[in-house]
C-alpha cells in the first residue's frame, strides 16, 4: 500500500490551492451510476478515484490534476485525468461520495458542512486498482442534510428562478440570466445559502467558481443523461 505516495499527492493538492480531497472506491461508485457516467468507462480497470476540491479562499493551480496523475503514472500506477469541461462523470457525486459535502436536493450543488456551496469540484484523477488499499465509505449524506429544515432562501435568491425546489435547473435561463448581468460575476443563489454564510470569499475567487461552474454546466450540455435515456428507450 503506497501511503508514503498518497500522502505527497495530498500535500501537494493542499499546497496548490485544493483543499479538499478525498478518495472514492470506483467500483462502488459505479455501481449507482448509469453505464455512460462510470469511472471504469474512462479508465478501464479503474479502483480508486482522488476527488480535487476547493472551498478556501485560495486560487487554484490548474496544472495541479495533471501533475497528480503524472506522478501515479511514474509510479508506476496507470492514472487518467477527468475534467468537468471534458469529463462525462457527475461530479457533485463524486465529491459527495468522498466525504466532501452533501448534494443539496434543492439546487443540486454540492453543499460543504463548512463552505456550504461556495465549494468546488475541481478535477478527479482516475486510478486502475487500489494503490492505497481498502476505501471506506466516506460521505456524510445520511448525517449533513441541511437543506431538510431550511427555509431555503436559495429559491427566492434567483433572479431567474431557475431551480424548481426540486434539484432541477433551467440551465438555458441561468445562461441568459449570466449573460444579462445580475449574475454575471456572482451567484445570487450561491450567497443565499445559510450553509458556510460566514464564509465569504474574495470576490476574484468567487468570480472564478462562478466563472467554473457556468462553463461546467455549458459544458455537461448534451452530455448528461440524455444518451442514457435514449438507450433505455432504444432510440
Amino acid at each position: 500500500m503506497s501511503t508514503a505516495l498518497l500522502r505527497e499527492l495530498e500535500q501537494r493538492a493542499r499546497g496548490a490551492g485544493f483543499d479538499l480531497f478525498g478518495l472514492v472506491d470506483a467500483e462502488r461508485f459505479d455501481a449507482g451510476q448509469p453505464h455512460e457516467l462510470r469511472c471504469a468507462r474512462e479508465l478501464p480497470g479503474c479502483g480508486t478515484v482522488i476527488v480535487l476540491g476547493c472551498g478556501g479562499p485560495s486560487q487554484a493551480q490548474w496544472n495541479l490534476p495533471r501533475e497528480l496523475a503524472d506522478l501515479l503514472r511514474k509510479h508506476g500506477h496507470p492514472a487518467r485525468l477527468a475534467e468537468p469541461m471534458q469529463s462525462r462523470l457527475r461530479f457533485s457525486a463524486l465529491g459527495e461520495a468522498a466525504g466532501l459535502g452533501t448534494v443539496s436536493p434543492v439546487i443540486h450543488r454540492l453543499l460543504h458542512p463548512q463552505f456550504g456551496p461556495r465549494v468546488m469540484v475541481g478535477a478527479a484523477v482516475l486510478v486502475a486498482g487500489r494503490p492505497f488499499g481498502p476505501i471506506a465509505d466516506a460521505s456524510i449524506a445520511e448525517r449533513f442534510q441541511p437543506c431538510c429544515h431550511c427555509a431555503r432562501p436559495c429559491l427566492s435568491a434567483c433572479p431567474g428562478g431557475v431551480h424548481d425546489g426540486h434539484g432541477d435547473v433551467d440551465e438555458d435561463r441561468c445562461s441568459q440570466e449570466r449573460e444579462r448581468g445580475p449574475c454575471a460575476d456572482a451567484c445570487r443563489v450561491v450567497r443565499s445559502c445559510p450553509v458556510g454564510a460566514g464564509q465569504a470569499l474574495p470576490a476574484e475567487v468567487e468570480a472564478e467558481r462562478h466563472r467554473f461552474e457556468s462553463h461546467r454546466a455549458l459544458a455537461m450540455r448534451g452530455r448528461g443523461l440524455l444518451p442514457t435515456i435514449r438507450r433505455w428507450l432504444g432510440i
